[in-house]
């Protein structure tokens, strides 16, 4: 080893099992990925192409004390247990160990001339799907068998059985079926999928025109669609690697409707989820200034309030600045997230909502969660002043008086005004989650400088009407 090395030995045979591995998949023609940490006992994935696309994925490690075979023949090699245990559950993937028996002498483990590079020993593989879990404190020793050489033929036998499977488990769909093991721009965001819930995979492939065609193997359903190609949809996600299924799902779909793998990742983390969307119209080069980007936040939230307390059990024509209590709990669930595009906005996030457990009992307000309320609440408050105040552009003066219980209070045409004048105009867009659809509008609901006047006299008439001052038909009737 060189004076001024940076790798231990250990550092030095662990880089040898990368680069063993990597040559074999190389010469084979298959290619890799692997995730930044080894979280659920893969180090390396390596991907086929052809009929189902499949992969595998290794576990690496390597030895220079590997020791000679044990009488009925055989290598053991002791596996900490924490790997040991990861490697014998149940996979989405199928998994192996990849183990390299290095000489004792480092100076033999790399030589090269001008003849040849020369790598010595050699790897071996084993598997432990099936095998029970250890309840060692260190170490599992396991059997290698010497004849299980990790070499391009091992491999490919390897890729062809897991391909053999897929096709049993797809009860025959095995050639349609998407190619869903191959690299993607998510490869190394496990924390990022696993964000992604089985309920929503299944309810974005129900919406884009799959359908549920049987199980595929213990974790997951095959979906088949007219004119598209065959899924595999993870119906868990307890599985070590579920990651990697939503990975090679989020491909297939992807290639399935041409559309960017980002914008698929994107639906499918909202899915099972309302979003509101609140965006400035601001045309200006230079941005918004902070004070206005501070008053699209602030205003985002007092839409949200305005909507929370004017829901049929809490309407009032006006309130109290601030959220009550139970609406101050509701505001804590509400989770900000990424705006996608170009401008400048706030994108607010209900919790999960999962599906009806009776789909065909009514969906009415009694049955729907506070998040899915007031997001359809302020939808129907927004429409209904967006439509007023068309109307009354067009001279009719009784316009707003004649909202009908849409949830519009002054509060709500306050926030609109305030929110306008602070951004320069304002849209107001929804998303419902496809695991619980929705009716209302989706929007946007757009408000420019020009409405700023109409809002403000609507705010006024309202609260006038809070007060009792008011003697005219009421602007809202609860």
């Amino acid at each position: 080893m060189a004076p001024d090395a940076l790798l231990s030995g250990n550092d030095r045979e662990e880089a040898l099992s990368w680069a063993y591995v990597r040559a074999v998949a190389a010469f084979a023609g298959y290619t890799l990925s692997a995730p930044d940490y080894d979280r659920d006992g893969i180090d390396l994935r390596i991907h086929a192409g052809g009929e189902l696309s499949p992969s595998v994925g290794l576990q690496l490690k390597a030895t220079a004390r590997l020791g000679p075979p044990q009488p009925d023949g055989a290598y053991r090699y002791p596996v900490p247990v924490r790997d040991y245990n990861r490697l014998v559950r149940q996979s989405y993937i199928p998994r192996y160990l990849v183990i390299l028996a290095l000489p004792e002498d480092a100076a033999q483990w790399l030589s090269i001339s001008a003849a040849e590079l020369v790598m010595r020993r050699c790897a071996y593989w084993v598997s432990l799907r099936g095998e029970r879990a250890s309840s060692n404190r260190v170490s599992e020793t396991v059997r290698v068998p010497p004849d299980n050489l990790f070499d391009p033929t091992a491999l490919r036998r390897m890729l062809d059985r897991t391909r053999q499977e897929m096709r049993r488990l797809g009860n025959g769909q095995g050639d349609e079926t998407m190619g869903q093991a191959r690299r993607t721009q998510f490869d190394n965001s496990g924390p990022a999928l696993r964000v992604i819930t089985p309920v929503a995979l299944a309810a974005y492939a129900r919406s884009a025109g799959w359908r549920k065609d049987g199980p595929y193997g213990p974790f997951a359903e095959l979906y088949t669609g007219d004119g598209k190609p065959a899924i595999i949809v993870p119906h868990t996600d307890i599985i070590d690697d579920y990651a990697l299924a939503v990975e090679d799902l989020v491909i297939a779909l992807a290639e399935a409707l041409e559309r960017e793998q980002a914008d698929v990742y994107r639906d499918l983390t909202e899915a099972d989820r309302d979003v509101i969307r609140v965006q400035a119209l601001s045309d200006s080069l230079d941005g918004l200034s902070l004070e206005s980007g501070y008053a699209l936040l602030a205003g985002a939230r007092a839409l949200l309030i305005a909507a929370a307390h004017s829901l049929p059990d809490d309407h009032r024509p006006a309130f109290p600045t601030g959220p009550s209590p139970a609406v101050a709990k509701y505001l804590n669930r509400i989770r900000l997230a990424p705006s996608a595009g170009y401008g400048f906005g706030v994108t607010l996030v209900s919790p999960a909502l999962s599906p009806r457990l009776r789909p065909d009992s009514p969906d009415d307000d009694a049955c729907k969660p506070m998040e899915r309320r007031v997001a359809e609440r302020l939808s129907q408050a927004l429409f209904a002043i967006r439509a007023a105040a068309e109307c009354a552009a067009r001279g009719d003066g009784d316009a707003f008086d004649r909202l009908n219980a849409a949830g519009v209070s002054a509060n709500l045409c306050e926030t609109v005004a305030g929110l306008v004048d602070a951004v320069g105009g304002l849209t107001v867009s929804f998303t419902w989650a496809l695991t619980r659809p929705s009716d209302a509008k989706r929007g946007p609901a757009s408000f420019a400088n020009g409405d700023v006047a109409l809002l403000r006299e609507a705010a006024r008439e309202l609260r006038r009407v809070k007060s009792g001052r008011h003697r005219r038909a009421p602007l809202i009737n609860a």
